[in-house]
């Protein structure tokens, strides 16, 4: 007799189990597939677009002119600063006025030659004059009758304290028009373009450079004193400007006009160099 042919079950138990194995991946791709093609067409129903999930560099910009904007209507008005320097002899080493405006977070700002004439008191003469022999305040005050312009505050340092003041900060970038020589500068000897300046060599170079040159210096001075990173610290600012300066803002005063400084400051306000005090004079009126 023939032997009977066992039959292989094993194998197809192998060939079913392939088989429903094929079967449950195919049912799932199937539902994953129109899960995510339903998933799609709900959110487009929904008018929903990936890219609005994304940060881009222009919603970015608009994001931060919104906040200038928000502050510009927030705030007006302004202040007007008178900022001296000066040297042991009791002369100006430099004069500045500083005219901020909060609507256009502007400040205007100015080099004042000191060797102009203007009268206070019954007294003419020049500007360095009557800060040397009657103070800070009759300097404001010929500088007012000169202009025509009314001056809020000012402040007065002397070329040491002002080193100091500015050696809290990172050094003042400046752009130097050309090569200065030491030998014909006071010891001051800087390369042509972009220069990082310490606070002595700042004071030296605002001493040196000519008049527009120096409002550019004291610019971007202020820019980093007002830098929107220094707003937690602008009480401890004042504080040291008031401990180690002549000037008749007082607490009331920065209490009244912090909100608005630190709203400058935030919205990186700008300070405008103008060529001539004449400029600003027609700006004002």
């Amino acid at each position: 007799m023939k032997p009977r042919k066992k039959l292989n079950y094993s194998m197809k138990n192998s060939e079913k189990s392939k088989r429903f194995k094929t079967f449950i991946i195919s049912f799932v791709a199937f539902i994953i597939v129109l899960g995510t093609i339903s998933l799609l067409m709900f959110m487009k129903s929904l008018n929903f677009n990936l890219k609005n999930m994304l940060p881009s560099s222009g919603e970015s910009t608009s994001a931060e002119e919104s906040v200038q904007s928000e502050l510009t209507q927030k705030y007006s008005g302004g202040i007007s600063v008178a900022v001296l320097c000066g040297n042991t002899d009791g002369d100006l080493s430099f004069a500045f006025l500083v005219k901020s405006d909060y609507e256009k977070m502007t400040a205007d700002t100015v080099y004042v030659p000191i060797t102009l004439t203007a009268s206070y008191g019954g007294v003419t003469s020049t500007l360095n004059d009557h800060f040397k022999y009657r103070g800070a305040e009759s300097y404001v005050h010929a500088l007012e009758d000169y202009s025509g312009l009314d001056i809020d505050k000012y402040i007065f340092v002397n070329e040491v304290q002002f080193k100091n003041f500015m050696a809290k900060f990172e050094d003042v970038t400046v752009d130097v028009p050309q090569a200065i020589n030491a030998a014909s500068s006071g010891g001051l000897n800087l390369n042509k373009g972009p220069q990082n300046l310490t606070s002595d060599l700042l004071l030296k170079y605002i001493k040196y450079a000519d008049n527009i040159e120096k409002t550019k210096a004291f610019c971007n001075m202020l820019s980093v004193v007002f830098d929107s990173k220094n707003v937690d610290g602008l009480e401890s600012l004042f504080s040291y400007l008031a401990n180690n300066s002549q000037t008749d803002i007082s607490i009331i005063d920065f209490s009244r006009e912090k909100e608005k400084i630190a709203a400058f400051m935030t919205a990186k306000g700008e300070f405008v160099p103008a060529e001539t005090l004449s400029q600003v004079i027609e700006v004002t009126q």
